[in-house]
């Protein structure tokens, strides 16, 4: 076997190893701790760091756990640490010069935008962490006269990028994407009711509000382990649901707990919550997510970061790789997904005239050329999940993710 494809099995594995010298490197405020082998750490290739890094996107708080810890390290794991940091504080900073664009938006349309999950710890410099997009959330009326407005202000909707839970992402030059949301139903487990009359300003944005913390560490734990099965136990994520417990009083805490143990996904909520609230105490957390993350690795590293890629075929086979290695429930949500008919009439000027003309037609019009993708998704997806599966069997973790 060449040296060269043994070096590429191993890269999943190796960032796995990162992945638990980080949650330990996380997990104290002692400067003096001892975080993983470190010896261990020089083995590592830069490909494996990369791959780690991506993953798990939280290069922000380990680089300044590294500056507190300077031992042990080699050069070209702190440049690697120092180079994603860079790139996530970049978003970091457009993010919070964009949330004055979107307070003047909200102030000038007389709406008042409910800023969700990683947004809400924009304007703290100590806690932000690493975004793709900022989330947003209005009423029906509100959410229609909010993105006609960012469009007359520069903003362009993504084709193809719009779903049954929100518009078309909003994208504009030099800013990161906006993805607005529509108050809805219970079942689209979207903040509503009174969770939304409960609600706080955005310091520095005073036309944008977010919600109590009970609410928003709700609306973190639903978003990472039932709506993105991938983002299980992503440090990131982790670490954002820890501040958003640690903002709750304890009663709170306990509210939270019993809400997702009588959840249909309780089983990894808890899990979630309980890596969430070790790292919120300074005590290393049990990883139930391993699988998920080697997993991810695995995509990362096969397909050059496929879940970074443009166009919805990507996408697609993405998640339609967690789907296959998830559970029953995994793949019912992966299908009712991809079978929604989004809320905005399509781009394409006479499919949105069938919509407007013949509303179920329209809508079957839709649902025929989504459909078309998952072939080739599947054809994508296919070596995928066998890598995937043997990069399980060789970590010693069962091979099925769900």
């Amino acid at each position: 076997m060449p040296t060269s494809t043994k070096t590429n099995r191993e890269v999943p594995l190796h960032a796995l190893k990162l992945r638990r010298w980080a949650l330990a490197c996380l997990s104290t405020s002692r400067p003096e701790a001892t975080c993983g082998d470190r010896a261990a750490l020089n083995e590592i290739s830069p490909a494996a760091w990369s791959v780690f890094l991506a993953g798990e996107r939280c290069a922000v708080p380990l680089a300044a756990r590294l500056d507190r810890v300077p031992r042990g390290l080699p050069d070209h794991a702190r440049d690697s640490v120092a180079v994603a940091a860079t790139a996530e504080l970049k978003r970091i900073l457009a993010a919070r010069a964009q949330l004055q664009t979107l307070s003047t938006v909200a102030r000038d349309t007389g709406c008042r935008p409910v800023l969700l999950k990683g947004g809400v710890v924009l304007p703290l410099a100590d806690r932000s962490y690493d975004l793709d997009d900022l989330d947003l959330l209005l009423p029906p009326r509100e959410a229609a006269r909010f993105v006609a407005a960012l469009d007359a202000a520069g903003y362009r909707p993504l084709v193809g990028s719009g779903s049954r839970r929100h518009l078309a992402v909003r994208s504009a030059r030099g800013a990161l994407h906006v993805e607005v949301h529509v108050a809805g139903s219970r079942d689209e487990g979207l903040p509503h009711g009174t969770a939304l009359e409960d609600v706080r300003p955005i310091p520095g944005a005073p036309a944008l509000v977010r919600l109590a913390p009970p609410e928003h560490a709700w609306s973190i734990l639903v978003h990472v382990t039932v709506d993105h099965t991938e983002r299980r136990g992503r440090i990131r994520d982790v670490l954002l649901l820890a501040d958003a417990i640690a903002e709750c009083a304890p009663e709170d805490r306990a509210r939270l707990a019993r809400r997702a143990a009588t959840h249909w996904a309780g089983d990894v909520m808890n899990a979630q919550l309980a890596m969430a609230r070790a790292l919120s105490d300074g005590a290393e957390p049990v990883d139930a997510f391993e699988g998920i993350a080697l997993t991810n690795y695995v995509l990362r590293q096969r397909t050059g970061g496929i879940m970074d890629l443009p166009g919805n075929v990507p996408v697609t086979a993405s998640n339609l790789v967690f789907a296959i290695l998830g559970g029953r429930t995994e793949r019912r949500g992966f299908w009712a997904r991809e079978t929604s008919i989004p809320m905005e009439p399509s781009r394409f000027s006479f499919i949105a005239w069938v919509q407007r003309r013949y509303r179920r037609l329209g809508g079957l019009w839709l649902l025929f050329f989504r459909l078309l993708r998952l072939p080739v998704a599947l054809v994508l997806a296919a070596p995928l999940v066998l890598a995937a599966r043997r990069a399980l069997r060789r970590a010693g973790l069962v091979p099925r993710i769900g």
